[in-house]
Formats: structure tokens, sequence, C-alpha cells
């Protein structure tokens, strides 16, 4: 949220720069919803394959995989919060529709049981809808540490 045309339009007294970023803020802020639905879709079909094929990420492959996906998630989070109100929604809705599935997930776990290919995928699902709701709603500024 680094950007000078993201952030000079809220603190400027120059209006040509404050409708630069205006524009700039009405084109972004549309991509956060379908970069997070397709971000999620990712991450659910790879889990889900990596647990069918029963095969496991080394930790290497996992950290530099994590390393990505905090980046990633931190500039999504830039456009996200253009229009947090449509972000938070987007979050929402797609929170809706994962929670059925991760209540009926536990509600048939019992006690214990083999994770199956769907049930590794509601997971991911779930995990990554938490971090992009993390990151909408920490921002990492400059004099403050992010609560999360």
């Amino acid at each position: 949220a680094g950007d000078y045309w993201l952030v000079s339009g809220a603190s400027s007294n120059d209006p040509e720069a404050a409708r630069a970023s205006h524009a700039l803020a009405t084109m972004l802020a549309p991509l956060y919803g379908p970069y997070c639905a397709c971000r999620v879709q990712m991450s659910c079909l790879e889990e889900h394959y990596i647990a069918r094929e029963g095969a496991e990420l080394d930790e290497l492959r996992e950290e530099i995989s994590a390393f990505g996906l905090e980046e990633e998630m931190t500039s999504a989070a830039s456009l996200g919060r253009l229009n947090v109100a449509a972000s938070v929604t987007t979050l929402s809705g797609m929170f809706r529709g994962c929670v059925p599935r991760l209540v009926s997930l536990f509600e048939g776990a019992g006690l214990g049981g083999d994770m199956t290919p769907d049930a590794a995928a509601s997971l991911e699902e779930t995990r990554l809808l938490l971090l992009c709701a993390g990151h909408i709603l920490t921002d990492d500024c400059v004099g403050e540490t992010p609560a999360m």
C-alpha cells in the first residue's frame, strides 16, 4: 500500500493527484474478488491432488511456497483495501460457501479417520480465506505493527 498513486489521493492537496489516485483505485479495486476466488481454487486443487496422490512437499518447498503466498497476499490486500466494503463482502460470500462444507467435514469425521482429498481441499480453502481476511483487516503501515 506504499504506492504513491494509490495513497496520494487521500492525503494530497493536489486535485490532479487525487483524481489520478481515485481513477487508479476505481480500476484496480474490482480485481481483488476474482484474485481471491482463483487463488483459493488453485490452492484447493493443489491440496486435493497432494492428498489424492499421497504426496508431501518437502520442508524447503513448503517454506518457499509460504513466502511466495505471503507476498501475494500482501499485494492483493493492497488492492482489496481500495474498496474494503466490497472486499469484505466478497470474502463473506466465500466463507458462506465454505463453512457448511467445513461443518459437515467435522460432523462426519467422528473421532478420527483418514484425510480425504475433499477434506484436505476444504481445510485449505478455509485456511486461504482466513489468510485473505487477515491481510485485508491488518495493514502494515509505517510506524505500526500488524495485529496478526
